[in-house]
């Protein structure tokens, strides 16, 4: 009967391997260390191109605007105040670009991890950083109202 219960091993969630420490790819905004070695590169680099963007749509006249939204690691983490909002909304301010942040939609403080898990299954693609399509609706009628 030990052994039994030894290899019962406890089902996983839907997001259990994004929201875990051991995926880095999302984890720049939350974790120093992963900043140090993924984000301080990728922010040059986001930066650079779309500086590179901003040039070209001004040069046809054409406007641009910014919006920034959670992977699932973000709303879990509760990181609202993400370094990743901070420099869009920065850099969308020096440029006189439109700025829209869609993560007080999805990241809530102080709430359970049962309420978290209700949010990411809500919103998005079970085992996926993406949104489904009730957050795409969500974003979609917030950008139309907000542009």
């Amino acid at each position: 009967k030990l052994i039994n219960n030894l290899l019962i091993k406890k089902k996983k969630g839907k997001f259990d391997d994004l929201i875990s420490l051991d995926y880095q790819r999302d984890k720049w905004t939350i974790n120093e260390k992963s900043y140090n070695e993924y984000g301080k590169n990728g922010t040059k680099l986001m930066l650079k191109y779309m500086d590179m963007l901003k040039k070209t749509l001004d040069k046809h006249n054409i406007k641009m605007t910014v919006a920034v939204y959670p992977w699932p690691s973000q709303v879990y983490y509760e990181d609202l105040d993400s370094i990743h909002v901070r420099i869009w909304k920065n850099w969308s301010n020096e440029n006189n670009i439109k700025f829209i942040n869609f993560f007080p939609t999805f990241v809530k403080k102080g709430v359970s991890k049962k309420e978290k898990n209700i949010i990411l299954e809500k919103f998005y693609i079970p085992y996926d950083v993406h949104f489904n399509k009730t957050a795409n609706q969500m974003i979609a009628e917030n950008f139309l109202k907000n542009y």
